[in-house]
């Protein structure tokens, strides 16, 4: 078993992952909310719900993955960073 302490992350690349995710998760609510508006009459909504889910979840996804990553590098600075254990093969 080897002990790594994890310091830092580079916030660009932890916004890029949290972008994807947040995005694949947009494009499911917008698929759930684009067959919703097909029963229900929701004005506004319907097969423009598939565009603009993911594109304000992958945005919001990297503004919030830029943030979290800065925080988590000024709290890790103070009292130190995420302890992990590895074993080696």
């Amino acid at each position: 078993m080897v002990k790594v302490i994890l310091k830092k992350v580079s916030p660009f690349s932890v916004a890029k992952i949290q972008a994807l995710l947040m995005g694949i998760f947009g494009l499911l609510i917008g698929i759930i909310m684009t067959i919703v508006s097909l029963f229900v009459k929701i004005p506004s909504w319907g097969y423009s719900s598939i565009i603009i889910f993911p594109a304000i979840y992958l945005i919001s996804g990297f503004i919030c993955g830029l943030i979290g990553a800065w925080i988590y590098n000024l709290c890790s600075s103070i009292i130190g960073g995420i302890e992990l254990e590895m074993d080696e093969e």
